[in-house]
Parts: structure tokens; C-alpha cells; sequence
């Protein structure tokens, strides 16, 4: 919900509304959360390979990247790898081969799958706070997980500024 619509939501509860909200009309959009944490996640797959051999002897090697920015704010998976397979026909009845396979990953992962996860204090803030207050100080959450946010949020403001 945008801020207009937290507003009517509280007046409708009949219960006690604090003075900020008791005028919807005036109030503008509030800060989006699901905005700040969440980001368009492109994927990069580049691979190169090589093959060829003769009658006797075949060999194939590969080379891939792979990179998955994740949608959540500072989470991403990185992978190289390469493959070599070599075969050789020794005879009619003997054929000798290997298959060599090397696999380097970097994961950053964001706790975002429980109750304390940074997807569900995102959808519990209210859009009233915003993410730094004028000073530049935190604007929420205040509890635990507003660490994890706030770290996440101030790399995401250092990655736009580099």
C-alpha cells in the first residue's frame, strides 16, 4: 500500500488514528519498500567451446560464465567452469577416455525466507518512515532485521554512486 491507502485503512478501523493519518487527502505516495529491497534481476551465460580430433583421437573443452544477480538487493550467483573430455581408439577393442570437470561459485545470499527475513520486515514497514531521514540517519525498521535492511540499502546506495 501507498501511504493515501495506510491512511484509510486506519481510519476504517475504528480504532485511535494518529493525527498524521487522519486526513488521507493530503498525504503523498510514502516510501514504496518492496521498491528499495527488490530490483530487476538480469541473468549472463557466456560458454566457448572447442572440439575436433582425427579417426583415432577426439577431445572437446568448454569454457563458461555464468551470472545471476538476484532480485533482492545484494544477493547474486557467480559460477566459472571448464570441461575437457579426451577419447582415444586404441585398438579395435580398447578405447581409453577422460573427462575432466572444474566448477569455481560465489553465492551472496540475503536472509529473506523466514519471519526475521528482510522480505517480511519489508512488508510489515510502514510507508510513513522513509528509508534515511534528512540527516541521513536510519528511517526503520527499528527491530532486529533493520540491520540487515539498512546494510543492504546503504550498499545499494554506494553500487549507484560507483
Amino acid at each position: 500500500m501507498n501511504l493515501k491507502e495506510y491512511a484509510d485503512v486506519l481510519t476504517t478501523q475504528g480504532k485511535h488514528v494518529p493525527f498524521e493519518f487522519q486526513n488521507p487527502e493530503l498525504l503523498g505516495e510514502g516510501t514504496d519498500w518492496q521498491k528499495e529491497i527488490f530490483r530487476t534481476a538480469p541473468i549472463q551465460n557466456h560458454q566457448v567451446s572447442v572440439s575436433g580430433g582425427n579417426d583415432k583421437t577426439k577431445f572437446y573443452s568448454s569454457l563458461s560464465y555464468f551470472d545471476q544477480e538476484g532480485i533482492v538487493i545484494n544477493s547474486d550467483f557467480r559460477r566459472f567452469s571448464t570441461r575437457l573430455n579426451l577419447d582415444h581408439q586404441v585398438n579395435d577393442w580398447v578405447k581409453v577416455g577422460n573427462n575432466v570437470s572444474m566448477s569455481n561459485s560465489k553465492e551472496h545470499i540475503t536472509l529473506n525466507d523466514d519471519e526475521s527475513g528482510v522480505i517480511s520486515a519489508d512488508l510489515r514497514q510502514s510507508p510513513n518512515i522513509p528509508v534515511t531521514y534528512s540527516d541521513g540517519s536510519w528511517g526503520g525498521p527499528t527491530d532486529g532485521i533493520g540491520v540487515v535492511v539498512e546494510i543492504l540499502l546503504h550498499r545499494r546506495r554506494s553500487e549507484i554512486v560507483n
